[in-house]
């Protein structure tokens, strides 16, 4: 959905990879990709179509920062763990049942959960 892009992301992978990422541009967009803070790759999308970068992500932040309007998903190569993931937002809704992390995009920022 249309609803879930942006133009910052925040994630963490946590099942040993590689993880894959895809980029999906809704205009022509350049992605900057960090890993822990420090820029991992920069991608060029085109308009309407899909950019995928691969690699051995598990437990690091890996924050995206993008010109355009993407969509953002990860999953691990082996295609288990799909995820569709959600831009950066001030709020977050949702439950956990056991563990749950949230990330600042920001990378060594503070967050406040209440």
């Amino acid at each position: 959905s249309t609803a879930m892009a942006g133009t910052k992301f925040v994630h963490s992978p946590y099942r040993n990879g590689p993880q894959m990422y895809r980029m999906y541009a809704l205009e022509a967009a350049i992605v900057s990709v960090y890993k822990n803070g420090v820029l991992e790759a920069t991608q060029d999308v085109a308009a309407y179509s899909y950019e995928t970068i691969t690699g051995a992500y598990t437990s690091y932040v890996m924050s995206f920062n993008s010109t355009g309007s993407i969509l953002l998903a990860s999953w691990c190569t082996d295609t288990a763990d799909y995820n569709p993931i959600p831009p950066a937002s001030q709020t977050i809704y949702g439950s956990c049942s056991t563990l749950s992390a949230v990330y600042a995009y920001d990378y060594g920022e503070t967050v406040s959960v209440t």
